[in-house]
């Protein structure tokens, strides 16, 4: 009786050496967030030809957003590869949906999200200490004790509390989940740069290090 070939697979020599190849990934120049330049010294200064095509992307972004009513598919096209810094408030705003197309319709649809928003904290964080809610409020104070930087600025660890407890409540599916403050972090930190300074700085202090050129 035949018996049936056996085929040994090898994986060292089906597996792809990365660290051997002469170039990035065919891949690499398609994925999203490729501006993204983690550990960045003093020292590690693009050259003059990246900062020309970093300025001719910038001038492509402002060109975009400057429309009366905005391309999203452009827009969205545009960030594939990373968003600068200086423009990234307003276009994850647009990207996200939080604010409309429309550049006259903006402003008005901006302070009724604010009005909303200060409502859903009237309605909601004074529960916070009910029985039905105390153990979800205690696993976000739970969560954002490992957020170091909050306890040094009581006023932020209140504005996380209140984000959070109310996200969770307007979304009972879900509720709170471990970890959803680590996705409320890099929110924060952006529209807080809109304002202010600050906010890079904080930046640099929530990661530890790390010095996000593009996100």
């Amino acid at each position: 009786m035949l018996k049936p070939a056996v085929t040994e697979c090898n994986p060292t020599a089906l597996r792809t050496d990365t660290t051997a190849s002469n170039g990035p990934s065919p891949l690499s120049k398609h994925a999203p967030g490729m501006g993204v330049r983690l550990r960045a010294t003093p020292d590690d200064r693009p050259p003059v030809q990246q900062l020309l095509l970093d300025h001719g992307r910038m001038q492509r972004f402002r060109s975009c957003i400057s429309a009366p009513i905005i391309d999203l598919s452009a827009l969205r096209h545009l960030a594939w590869s990373g968003v600068p810094g200086d423009l990234r408030p307003l276009v994850w705003k647009l990207l996200c949906d939080y604010v409309p197309a429309s550049e006259e319709r903006r402003k008005s649809v901006l302070a009724e999200k604010r009005r909303q928003y200060s409502s859903f904290v009237d309605q909601y964080f004074h529960l916070r200490e009910q029985p039905s809610c105390k153990f979800m409020f205690h696993q976000i104070q739970k969560d954002l004790t490992r957020m170091t930087l909050l306890y040094r600025r009581p006023d932020l660890l209140a504005m996380f509390e209140r984000i959070l407890f109310i996200w969770s409540m307007r979304h009972p599916g879900s509720g709170y989940v471990q970890g959803i403050n680590d996705l409320l972090t890099p929110f924060f930190v952006v529209f807080l740069a809109e304002y202010t300074r600050v906010g890079m700085c904080i930046l640099c202090l929530f990661t530890s290090g790390f010095r996000l050129m593009y996100f």
